[in-house]
């Protein structure tokens, strides 16, 4: 892991379209400095389909520059929070990643309306600049931020103890909130039992740091990420924290398709991915 420190730059990074659901987004990046004392950074991506937008709904050249305007006005007031606004003209995979190292941003969050994406970001996409990110991203859907302050990680293997515990003592006190670990509901009795100690070690650990947690499971009968979404939102989570080592195989699963499933949960629960290849 290259740095176990979040938030070096105090920037978010958050790309729009303007639609309902990146507004939700800019909300979610807005509260989420509002807590911490960050700035935020909204992204706007010129290509052709925006211009096609633009012309067919007769928006003149300033509609863009006022749309932005309009977001630093609103929080400025709202929130006490300073807002920088960039404009690129490019694809929405390569941009959005070039801007997140030209800015220095330490997070991103992502607006979608599920697998139909957002107006010019079909699902897949926003999967591959999730999956490719060096920096924390959280992918949120039309419900606004749930204030509850919990924080669900679902762990389904042993790996990377050291750099999960690190990476959720900051998420909780970064949020000030209290982690809801949930074990994978392994049916090997040498991986189940392998599983739970990992995940005592970590809750007693965390205890050991201050840090609020508790400890739950899946049940057998339930596929685990059916489990998994609904403990969050029975929990009214604030988000599910998935922690990412793409090279590693983990048991019944197949990370790529379960990771993008999750992203895209019917439940709206806001999803945050950390890339521990990139981290």
């Amino acid at each position: 892991m290259q740095s176990n420190v979040l938030f070096r730059s105090g920037t978010i990074l958050v790309p729009t379209d303007f639609s309902p659901v990146c507004d939700n987004a800019v909300s979610f990046g807005v509260k989420l400095a509002s807590a911490n004392g960050n700035k935020v950074c909204i992204l706007h991506i010129i290509n052709n389909k925006t211009r096609r937008g633009l012309k067919k709904n007769d928006s003149g050249p300033g509609f863009i520059d006022n749309k932005l305007k309009a977001y630093q006005d609103l929080y400025k007031e709202k929130e006490n929070v300073h807002v920088d606004t960039i404009q690129r003209i490019g694809g929405i995979y390569t941009t959005i990643n070039e801007t997140v190292k030209e800015i220095g941003a330490d997070m991103m969050v992502l607006g979608t309306h599920g697998k139909k994406g957002w107006q010019y970001l079909l699902g897949s996409d926003i999967f591959k600049v999730v999956y490719e990110s060096s920096i924390p991203t959280v992918v949120v859907q039309n419900l606004p931020m749930n204030e509850t302050k919990k924080i669900v990680v679902p762990l389904i293997d042993d790996y990377d103890i050291d750099d999960k515990l690190q990476l959720i003592k900051q998420m909780a006190r970064i949020f000030d909130a209290q982690i809801l670990l949930f074990q994978h509901n392994e049916t090997d009795p040498e991986l189940h039992n392998r599983l739970s100690v990992f995940i005592n070690d970590l809750s007693v650990r965390l205890k050991n740091d201050q840090i609020s947690n508790s400890t739950s499971s899946a049940d057998l009968k339930t596929s685990y990420q059916v489990a998994l979404r609904s403990h969050a939102s029975l929990q009214k989570a604030s988000m599910i924290l998935i922690m990412v080592r793409h090279s590693l195989e983990t048991p019944a699963i197949n990370p790529s398709d379960w990771y993008e499933e999750l992203l895209f949960n019917p439940e709206q629960v806001p999803v945050m991915v950390i890339n521990l290849n990139k981290f």
